[in-house]
Protein backbone atom coordinates (compact mmCIF):
# COMPACT_ATOMS: atom_id res chain seq x y z
CA UNK A 1 0.00 0.00 0.00
CA UNK A 2 3.19 2.36 -1.01
CA UNK A 3 0.34 4.79 -2.21
CA UNK A 4 -1.03 5.04 0.81
CA UNK A 5 2.12 5.38 3.11
CA UNK A 6 3.70 8.32 0.41
CA UNK A 7 1.46 10.37 2.31
CA UNK A 8 -1.93 10.73 -0.67
CA UNK A 9 -5.05 11.70 0.95
CA UNK A 10 -6.87 8.38 1.60
CA UNK A 11 -9.89 10.17 1.14
CA UNK A 12 -9.12 11.43 -2.02
CA UNK A 13 -12.28 11.98 -4.66
CA UNK A 14 -12.39 10.27 -7.71
CA UNK A 15 -15.17 12.64 -10.90
CA UNK A 16 -17.96 10.50 -9.08
CA UNK A 17 -16.90 11.85 -5.82
CA UNK A 18 -15.72 7.88 -4.74
CA UNK A 19 -12.84 7.27 -2.48
CA UNK A 20 -10.74 4.22 -2.55
CA UNK A 21 -13.01 3.02 0.21
CA UNK A 22 -16.13 3.14 -2.30
CA UNK A 23 -14.08 0.72 -4.75
CA UNK A 24 -12.92 -1.68 -2.25
CA UNK A 25 -15.73 -2.36 -0.88
CA UNK A 26 -17.14 -3.34 -4.54
CA UNK A 27 -14.30 -5.25 -4.95
CA UNK A 28 -13.60 -8.83 -4.05
CA UNK A 29 -10.54 -7.71 -1.88
CA UNK A 30 -11.72 -7.96 1.74
CA UNK A 31 -8.19 -7.49 2.83
CA UNK A 32 -8.21 -3.55 1.23
CA UNK A 33 -10.88 -2.79 2.89
CA UNK A 34 -9.51 -4.12 6.34
CA UNK A 35 -6.34 -2.43 5.31
CA UNK A 36 -7.89 1.16 4.33
CA UNK A 37 -10.69 0.83 7.93
CA UNK A 38 -7.24 0.94 9.87
CA UNK A 39 -6.08 3.99 8.83
CA UNK A 40 -6.54 6.93 10.42
CA UNK A 41 -8.94 9.54 8.98
CA UNK A 42 -10.64 7.18 6.61
CA UNK A 43 -14.14 8.40 6.40
CA UNK A 44 -16.57 5.22 6.60
CA UNK A 45 -19.68 6.81 6.33
CA UNK A 46 -18.72 9.50 3.17
CA UNK A 47 -21.37 10.02 0.33
CA UNK A 48 -20.58 10.28 -3.63
CA UNK A 49 -22.12 12.61 -5.60
CA UNK A 50 -25.37 9.84 -5.77
CA UNK A 51 -25.05 9.43 -2.04
CA UNK A 52 -23.43 6.09 -2.18
CA UNK A 53 -21.81 4.73 0.76
CA UNK A 54 -18.83 2.00 0.79
CA UNK A 55 -21.61 -0.02 2.46
CA UNK A 56 -24.00 0.29 -0.36
CA UNK A 57 -21.13 -0.74 -2.80
CA UNK A 58 -20.67 -3.37 -0.77
CA UNK A 59 -24.37 -4.54 -0.13
CA UNK A 60 -25.42 -3.85 -3.86
CA UNK A 61 -22.75 -5.87 -4.87
CA UNK A 62 -23.19 -9.23 -2.53
CA UNK A 63 -19.55 -8.83 -1.29
CA UNK A 64 -20.57 -10.59 2.57
CA UNK A 65 -17.27 -9.96 4.01
CA UNK A 66 -16.80 -6.57 2.94
CA UNK A 67 -20.03 -6.03 4.48
CA UNK A 68 -19.39 -7.28 7.51
CA UNK A 69 -16.40 -5.62 8.01
CA UNK A 70 -18.06 -2.27 7.11
CA UNK A 71 -20.80 -3.22 10.07
CA UNK A 72 -17.52 -4.06 12.32
CA UNK A 73 -16.16 -0.40 11.98
CA UNK A 74 -19.71 1.35 12.42
CA UNK A 75 -21.05 1.89 9.59
CA UNK A 76 -24.48 3.62 8.96
CA UNK A 77 -27.13 1.55 7.87
CA UNK A 78 -29.65 4.62 7.57
CA UNK A 79 -28.37 6.71 5.28
CA UNK A 80 -29.97 7.93 2.04
CA UNK A 81 -28.69 7.71 -1.18
CA UNK A 82 -29.98 10.54 -4.05
CA UNK A 83 -33.36 8.39 -4.69
CA UNK A 84 -33.78 8.12 -0.82
CA UNK A 85 -32.69 4.15 -0.46
CA UNK A 86 -31.00 2.81 2.06
CA UNK A 87 -29.19 -0.45 2.20
CA UNK A 88 -32.30 -1.79 2.80
CA UNK A 89 -33.30 -1.77 -0.81
CA UNK A 90 -29.89 -2.63 -2.17
CA UNK A 91 -30.26 -6.66 -1.09
CA UNK A 92 -31.36 -8.33 -3.83
CA UNK A 93 -31.39 -11.66 -3.52
CA UNK A 94 -28.68 -11.42 -0.62
CA UNK A 95 -30.56 -12.64 2.21
CA UNK A 96 -27.95 -13.62 4.50
CA UNK A 97 -26.51 -10.17 3.99
CA UNK A 98 -29.84 -8.47 4.97
CA UNK A 99 -29.66 -10.96 8.25
CA UNK A 100 -26.59 -9.27 9.02
CA UNK A 101 -27.80 -4.91 9.63
CA UNK A 102 -31.70 -5.78 9.71
CA UNK A 103 -31.96 -5.18 13.26
CA UNK A 104 -30.07 -2.04 12.87
CA UNK A 105 -32.79 -0.42 10.62
CA UNK A 106 -34.95 1.82 11.86
CA UNK A 107 -38.04 1.75 9.19
CA UNK A 108 -38.54 -1.45 7.44
CA UNK A 109 -41.09 0.23 5.51
CA UNK A 110 -38.47 3.01 4.23
CA UNK A 111 -39.62 4.47 0.73
CA UNK A 112 -37.30 5.36 -1.91
CA UNK A 113 -38.08 8.56 -4.25
CA UNK A 114 -41.06 5.61 -6.19
CA UNK A 115 -42.56 4.99 -3.41
CA UNK A 116 -41.10 1.80 -3.43
CA UNK A 117 -40.22 -0.48 0.20
CA UNK A 118 -37.85 -3.05 0.52
CA UNK A 119 -40.37 -5.76 0.52
CA UNK A 120 -41.88 -4.87 -3.05
CA UNK A 121 -38.53 -4.84 -4.21
CA UNK A 122 -37.43 -8.41 -2.54
CA UNK A 123 -41.32 -9.53 -4.02
CA UNK A 124 -40.71 -8.78 -7.38
CA UNK A 125 -37.24 -10.38 -7.34
CA UNK A 126 -39.00 -13.52 -5.70
CA UNK A 127 -36.29 -13.61 -2.70
CA UNK A 128 -38.35 -16.12 -0.34
CA UNK A 129 -35.81 -15.51 2.28
CA UNK A 130 -35.46 -11.74 1.87
CA UNK A 131 -39.54 -11.40 2.10
CA UNK A 132 -39.20 -13.99 4.92
CA UNK A 133 -36.84 -11.69 6.92
CA UNK A 134 -38.46 -8.51 6.46
CA UNK A 135 -42.04 -9.69 7.08
CA UNK A 136 -40.89 -10.87 10.65
CA UNK A 137 -39.41 -7.86 11.36
CA UNK A 138 -42.71 -5.81 10.57
CA UNK A 139 -42.35 -5.00 7.10
CA UNK A 140 -46.35 -3.67 5.78
CA UNK A 141 -47.64 -5.96 3.47
CA UNK A 142 -50.11 -3.47 2.56
CA UNK A 143 -47.52 -0.40 1.75
CA UNK A 144 -48.36 1.37 -1.32
CA UNK A 145 -45.71 2.86 -4.17
CA UNK A 146 -46.85 6.11 -5.98
CA UNK A 147 -49.85 3.96 -8.25
CA UNK A 148 -51.02 2.10 -5.16
CA UNK A 149 -49.49 -0.94 -5.62
CA UNK A 150 -47.98 -3.54 -2.81
CA UNK A 151 -45.28 -6.08 -2.40
CA UNK A 152 -48.24 -8.23 -3.89
CA UNK A 153 -49.09 -5.99 -6.99
CA UNK A 154 -45.08 -6.30 -7.49
CA UNK A 155 -44.74 -10.51 -7.66
CA UNK A 156 -47.94 -10.12 -9.51
CA UNK A 157 -46.31 -8.03 -12.05
CA UNK A 158 -42.81 -10.20 -11.85
CA UNK A 159 -44.61 -13.12 -12.24
CA UNK A 160 -43.33 -14.30 -9.11
CA UNK A 161 -45.65 -16.54 -7.86
CA UNK A 162 -44.23 -17.84 -4.73
CA UNK A 163 -43.31 -14.76 -3.21
CA UNK A 164 -47.27 -13.87 -4.16
CA UNK A 165 -48.37 -16.82 -2.01
CA UNK A 166 -46.36 -16.17 0.72
CA UNK A 167 -47.81 -12.78 0.97
CA UNK A 168 -50.45 -14.47 0.90
CA UNK A 169 -50.03 -17.14 3.89
CA UNK A 170 -48.61 -13.96 5.88
CA UNK A 171 -52.42 -13.11 5.98
CA UNK A 172 -52.04 -10.70 2.76
CA UNK A 173 -55.78 -9.79 1.39
CA UNK A 174 -55.66 -10.88 -2.29
CA UNK A 175 -58.92 -8.63 -3.08
CA UNK A 176 -56.57 -5.47 -2.50
CA UNK A 177 -56.42 -3.09 -5.05
CA UNK A 178 -54.25 -0.35 -6.41
CA UNK A 179 -54.95 2.97 -7.97
CA UNK A 180 -56.34 1.53 -11.32
CA UNK A 181 -58.50 -0.22 -9.16
CA UNK A 182 -56.61 -3.58 -9.85
CA UNK A 183 -55.98 -6.68 -7.70
CA UNK A 184 -52.72 -8.48 -8.07
CA UNK A 185 -54.42 -11.12 -9.02
CA UNK A 186 -55.89 -9.25 -12.39
CA UNK A 187 -52.52 -8.80 -13.51
CA UNK A 188 -51.62 -12.78 -13.36
CA UNK A 189 -55.47 -12.93 -15.33
CA UNK A 190 -54.23 -10.63 -18.10
CA UNK A 191 -50.93 -12.11 -18.90
CA UNK A 192 -52.37 -15.84 -19.00
CA UNK A 193 -54.66 -13.99 -21.18
CA UNK A 194 -51.90 -12.35 -23.55
CA UNK A 195 -50.04 -15.49 -23.81
CA UNK A 196 -53.09 -17.48 -25.13
CA UNK A 197 -53.74 -14.70 -27.69
CA UNK A 198 -49.99 -14.61 -28.77
CA UNK A 199 -50.26 -18.63 -29.01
Amino acid sequence: MEYVDSGIDINMLDDDERTGLHWAASSKNPELVQYLLSLPGTKLNCQDEAGTTPLMCAVSTGRKQNVILLLEAGANVNLENENKETVLHMTKNNADILELFIDQITDINKKNDYGITALMKAASLGSLDSLTILLNHGADMYATDHEGNTAAHYAAFDNQRKAYLLLKQHGFDENTVNKENKTPLDYVHYRLCSKKQIS
